[in-house]
């Protein structure tokens, strides 16, 4: 037996409709009645090879069920081993056990791409009964007892073919989705890349100015031993500053490193909203100061921690205030970005409000299409809003823009529990 071979499902309670079946499929076994002189007409037509008849469906193996629970026992057997089959021909009426429709019903839930075909001569259900399937009316067919054997021959090879077909559009898509995932990924990395890149003049100042300091403070420590005179006070307050500096300088490194690397595939671990947020922060103080711009935390006094891929909130945090940053720095007056973090009873509602004066309707209905930008040439890639977006559904949470507000609004919404 070949694992190539069409598999077909009889069921019926009638040993003989078993056997009729078998017979239908088995007419390419059936020796042709000799003609004599028309023999030698063929032979010299098609020479010593004569043409075959065909039954319309080749290489099939029959596997008989006379009762729907023992069909459904075929059926979680042959899931099981991985040859599932492509059609199963049912009868409607099979005493004392389910009949048709209940068969169908059950062996649909084990095997959602089998082709049904039933086969009766009563008309026990009304066509309602047959469109109150679920999932299975695209899968159906009805033939009326008693059938012709060519009838049984096309229906089972057509059947046949659609589900090969299914199967093939079924990988050909899970191969999209895969690539669509891939390609997703690399535009995520690249954004968050980019707007680490746009940070980065801050960042250098960030560890620099700090290296000055501790410069600065070991000299004055080099000084005090080399002269001999030792003030405890300012030798401690030296290694104060040296302590804070270091430690400065190691949250920077810690954004930055949490931040660049690729969390794509990363589970989804409980982290504290405001940790993250000040790891945000941290690449960006700098550049946000340069531009005056204040930045202003609401924050529950109790510790909000939900399950996130905290490398890709990060970004979606980075994302806001990069393009807050970049709305507000050239506008007059005070320039400020507010983060207000709220929760309820199943949700964290993080708020990210400026001072700029909201999106026009028309740039409403386009900020989270991929590529779309209202910055010049070269200062964004058009991919922040759309891919914080996509971050945020897969979190189970809504990314969305308020147009209530007098002031620019975004609010991510993320679950306190996901749901698997």
């Amino acid at each position: 037996m070949q694992n190539d071979k069409k598999r077909i499902l009889i069921v019926d309670d009638n040993p003989s409709i078993h056997e009729d079946f078998r017979k239908v499929f088995e007419l390419d076994n059936t020796p042709a009645p000799h003609h004599g002189d028309l023999d030698s007409i063929e032979a010299q037509l098609f020479g010593s090879i004569k043409p075959k008849r065909s039954s319309g469906v080749l290489n099939v193996e029959l596997v008989s069920a006379h009762q729907g629970e023992e069909a459904l026992t075929i059926i979680k057997e042959a899931q099981a081993i991985g040859r599932p089959f492509q059609v199963a021909f049912i009868d409607m009426r099979m005493p004392p056990g389910w009949d048709g429709l209940k068969t169908i019903e059950e062996l649909s839930q084990i095997d959602n791409e089998l082709q049904f075909v039933v086969c009766t001569a009563y008309s026990d259900h009304g066509a309602h009964d047959f469109l109150n399937l679920q999932n299975v009316q695209e899968r159906l067919l009805l033939i009326k007892k008693p059938f012709d054997h060519l009838e049984i021959l096309l229906v089972s090879n057509a059947l046949s073919k659609k589900w090969e077909l299914a199967r093939l559009a079924k990988a050909k898509m899970e191969d999209l989705e895969e690539t669509v995932k891939q390609r997703t990924a690399m535009l995520e990395n690249s954004n968050r890349l980019a707007a680490l890149g746009e940070m980065a003049a801050g960042i250098s100042h960030e560890v620099n100015n700090p290296l000055t300091i501790i410069n600065a403070n070991c000299s004055i420590l080099q000084t005090l031993l080399r002269t001999n005179k030792f003030d405890e006070e300012r030798f401690n307050k030296s290694l104060r500053q040296i302590q804070d500096t270091v430690f400065r300088i190691t949250k920077i490194i810690q954004g930055l490193r949490i931040f660049s690397r690729d969390g794509t595939n990363d589970s989804f671990e409980n982290c504290e909203i405001e940790v993250i947020l000040n790891d945000t922060f941290e690449l960006c103080q700098k550049k946000l100061e340069n531009s005056e711009i204040t930045i202003y935390k609401h924050l529950p006094t109790t510790p909000l921690s939900i399950p996130v891929n905290r490398v890709q909130l990060s970004q979606v945090f980075l994302n806001l205030i990069i393009n807050a940053k970049d709305a507000i720095e050239n506008i007059p007056g005070d320039k400020w970005i507010k983060i207000l973090v709220q929760e309820n009873s199943k949700n964290v509602i993080i708020s990210f409000i400026d001072s700029g004066l909201g999106i026009s309707p028309e740039i409403q209905k386009k900020i989270m299409n991929p590529f779309f930008t209202t910055k010049p040439v070269g200062k964004g890639t058009g991919l922040g809003l759309s891919i914080s977006h996509s971050i945020i559904a897969a979190h189970q949470g809504q990314f969305n823009y308020d147009p209530s507000s007098p002031n620019t609004k975004f609010d991510i919404v993320l679950p306190k529990y996901r749901t698997t």
